[in-house]
């Protein structure tokens, strides 16, 4: 839990500065259009409609 409190806190520190903002928005921007086919790819996987013959790339 400690470990948790101390990357967190660090977190808010870094973002404190403007260098540090920018480092962060570009990491989750990086980030961002895995994230949400990974969650389209679990939505497809739940619906009926799936088929294993289809591919979306």
């Amino acid at each position: 839990m400690s470990t948790i409190k101390e990357l967190l806190s660090r977190l808010k520190e870094s973002l404190k500065t403007p260098d540090g903002r920018k480092v962060f928005f570009k990491n989750l921007l990086k980030f961002l259009p895995a994230t949400s086919l990974f969650i389209a790819y679990i939505i497809l996987l739940c619906t009926d409609s799936y088929d294993n013959k289809t591919s979306w790339l």
